[in-house]
């Protein structure tokens, strides 16, 4: 279960049940309005969803949640307070989430934090104007580019953020230009384009790519219901070790990535 705001500014609490019959299952069951986001007030939404349901309970083994405390708190939490009816449940904090809360901290880095600000910057000033955005459209046409537009940051799922680094390296060249004739129009087109030529972007850029290209398939791999644990582990050790390498040959790394941000 997890839950977030709608469109309207109403908390939504999503549920989905994993089951096994042969082969691992997973449904949705339903979107709940959260009137109570207290962890007694989500425990006793997820046993009336679950019970309105004809399922039981009794036969539930386990939750998995995000690490917020209303659904994990030791005490009070929607996991604590189901536990007290139903101790045969074993509550999880989402190996996907973890993942994800582990590359915010690694993001956290100065020149990466503003890396990525800088390209949701861009991103927000072409398509806060339906006029921009339909240059910037034609403009893309108008070039060799596979992709046909700029994919926003999403804030919580890496696989996207992975997406959007990418798509904005090959859209670059393109946005320089876009920028340039935005100038006539607007003067933060100007300043955009300052810092996207900035060297320090353009490593960032440049690391940032490197960085989550690594993380791209334990990050999905995390997210399939047939998803291994064990696979996923001992992939992220080998990450972990390509990682450290990086570290102790920084001068070789860092010059690779000189030469691709040049």
């Amino acid at each position: 279960m997890d839950e977030t705001t709608d469109v309207s500014g109403k908390e939504q609490a999503t549920i989905i049940i994993r089951h096994v019959k042969e082969d691992v299952k997973e449904d949705f069951l339903a979107f709940v309005h959260a009137h109570d986001l207290t962890g007694e007030g989500l425990a006793q939404l997820l046993i009336h969803a679950v019970e309105g349901l004809s399922l039981e309970m009794s036969k539930c083994r386990g939750l998995g949640f995000d690490g917020a405390s209303a659904m994990m708190g030791k005490f009070r939490g929607c996991a604590a307070i189901i536990m007290q009816q139903y101790p045969l449940v074993k509550p999880i904090h989402c190996f996907s989430h973890r993942l994800n809360l582990v590359l915010t901290k690694a993001c956290d880095v100065k020149e990466v934090k503003l890396t990525l600000q800088t390209l949701n910057e861009v991103y927000n000033f072409i398509h806060s104007s339906n006029m921009r955005t339909l240059r910037f459209t034609k403009l893309v046409k108008l070039s060799s580019a596979k992709r046909e537009k700029l994919v926003p940051l999403c804030p919580t799922r890496w696989v996207e953020r992975h997406d959007a680094v990418l798509v904005f390296i090959e859209f670059l060249p393109l946005i320089a230009i876009f920028l340039e004739d935005e100038m006539k129009l607007d003067a933060n087109a100007g300043l955009l384009l300052a810092e996207i030529r900035d060297p320090r972007f353009l490593v960032g850029l440049v690391v940032a790519e490197s960085v989550l290209a690594h993380m791209l398939q334990p990050s999905r791999t995390l997210q399939k219901k047939e998803g291994d644990l064990v696979c996923v582990y001992a992939l992220i050790r080998e990450i972990g070790t390509l990682f450290s390498k990086f570290r102790a040959d920084a001068e070789e790394y860092f010059h690779a990535v000189f030469v691709k941000a040049k």
